[in-house]
C-alpha cells in the first residue's frame, strides 16, 4: 500500500510531533508499505530552519525507507499568535502544492496541528478518491481557548474546520485516553476514534547510574540535587512556577533546577532568570542521546508542568 503522511514535523527533529511521524513513517516503510512524508524544512524546538536546510524552497531526500519531501513554511522568531497563524498557513499551502503534483496513494494519514492540514486532506482524499486517517496530537482549538490566544471568531472557526476534519475522515486516532474522550464528546461516534500512542524508547529502561555519574561530572554538577525540566518551552508548559521556585529556594546552593531544550518561550523565560538573578538555574540546550540518557539518570527530580488553564 501506497500511504502519503502531511506533517509539518518530522526527522532530524528529535523532539515532540517530528519523532512520533518519523517513527511511525518507518515503521511502516519496514512492514513493506511505500512511504512518503510531506513536510517542511526542520525547525522545531528552536523556531529556526536547520543551517543544513537553510534558504531552501524545496527539498526532496530519502531515509530508512521513506521519500521525504520538503516545502517552504514560515518560521516566525520570536513566536506570537499572528506570527503561527502565518506559520501554519504558509506551510498548509506549500504542503498541498508539493502533495498534489505527487503520485496517487492509497491512503493519507495527516498528522495535527496544525488544524489547518484538514482542508489538505479533505480536497485531497476527493480529488483521489481515498481516505484519510487524522492523526490528532494536540486538541489545538480547546488549548488555544484555554490560554486566551485567539479572538472569539478566530475560534469559532477553528472549532468549524476540527468538526469538519473528523467527521470526513475515515478514521481519527489521538494520544491518550483523555483527548480521545475529548473528541468523542465533540459527537465523533466512540468506534471511529481510536488510540494510537506514542512508542516508548524501551532503550531508557536500562539507564546506568554511571551515565548519571559521567552526566553531573561533564556539566559540573557533581554533588547538586537535581531539579530538571527538558522538552518543548513553550506557552503551556507554564515554566514560570519553576523559576518561582527557583526564587524561593535562591538561598539553598545545594539545589539547581535545569531547563534543558528550546521553544518559543525559552527567551522570555532566560530573561526573566535574569532580571531576578538567580544562580540556581542553568539552561541547555537539545542534548545528544547519549547526553539525554545521562540527563535521565543525573536527575533527582524530572519536572513535568502545565498551565493550569490548560485542561
Amino acid at each position: 500500500m501506497k500511504v502519503m503522511i502531511l506533517s509539518i514535523n518530522y526527522w532530524p527533529e528529535v523532539a515532540g510531533i517530528g519523532a512520533f511521524t518519523t517513527y511511525r513513517a518507518e515503521h511502516l516503510a519496514a512492514a513493506g508499505h511505500e512511504v512518503e512524508v510531506c513536510t517542511t524544512f526542520p525547525y522545531y524546538p528552536e523556531w529556526k530552519v536547520s543551517p543544513d536546510y537553510a534558504g531552501k524552497l524545496a527539498a526532496s531526500e530519502e531515509r530508512n525507507g521513506v521519500r521525504i519531501v520538503r516545502s517552504y513554511a514560515y518560521i516566525p522568531n520570536p513566536v506570537t499568535s499572528l506570527r503561527r497563524v502565518l506559520h501554519e498557513a504558509s506551510f498548509i499551502a506549500s504542503c498541498l502544492v508539493s502533495a498534489v503534483v505527487r503520485k496517487r496513494p492509497d491512503l493519507l494519514l495527516v498528522v495535527s496541528p496544525p488544524l489547518g492540514l484538514a482542508v489538505n486532506a479533505f480536497l485531497l482524499s476527493r480529488l483521489w478518491r481515498i481516505p484519510y486517517v487524522f492523526d490528532v496530537e494536540d486538541l489545538q482549538p480547546d488549548s488555544a481557548a484555554d490560554l486566551g490566544m485567539l479572538p472569539s471568531w478566530a475560534l469559532w472557526l477553528l472549532y468549524k474546520v476540527e468538526n469538519a476534519a473528523y467527521r470526513h475522515a475515515s478514521l481519527v486516532s489521538t494520544l491518550t485516553n483523555g483527548m480521545r474522550k475529548r473528541i468523542i464528546d465533540k459527537g465523533i461516534p466512540e468506534e471511529k476514534v481510536e488510540l494510537l500512542e506514542p512508542r516508548m524508547d524501551d532503550s531508557l529502561i536500562d539507564i546506568g547510574p554511571e551515565e548519571g555519574r559521567a552526566f553531573r561530572q561533564c556539566y559540573g554538577f557533581e554533588n547538586k540535587f537535581l531539579a530538571t525540566h527538558t522538552g518543548n518551552m513553550g506557552v503551556k508548559q507554564g515554566l514560570d512556577v519553576i523559576v518561582n521556585a527557583a526564587a524561593l529556594n535562591r538561598s539553598d546552593d545545594s539545589m539547581l533546577f535545569l531547563l534543558v531544550g528550546d521553544g518559543a518561550s525559552c527567551g522570555r523565560i532566560q530573561g526573566r532568570v535574569a532580571e531576578l538573578g538567580l544562580r540556581n538555574v542553568r539552561f541547555l540546550p537539545l542534548l545528544s542521546a547519549v547526553d539525554y540518557r545521562g540527563l535521565l539518570a543525573a536527575s533527582d527530580v524530572c519536572l513535568v508542568t502545565q498551565q493550569k488553564s490548560v485542561s
